[in-house]
């Protein structure tokens, strides 16, 4: 099972053959990119720019 079909599956209540894994960094990352959170969700270039630097980091 892939992780989409995970994801979807659960959401369906199908079974899954583990809980998928969803991590949430959008706070933490534009905080660290010293981004307005407002800036990171109204430009798609902003938020792209910040989990990169985000993904590069960890």
């Amino acid at each position: 099972m892939n992780s989409y079909e995970r994801f979807f599956n659960l959401l369906q209540g199908k079974p899954v053959d583990r809980l998928p894994s969803t991590p949430i960094c959008m706070t933490f990352s534009a905080r660290q990119a010293g981004v307005k959170f407002g800036d990171y969700l109204r430009d798609h270039r902003v938020l792209v720019d910040t989990q990169i630097a985000f993904a590069e980091q960890h």
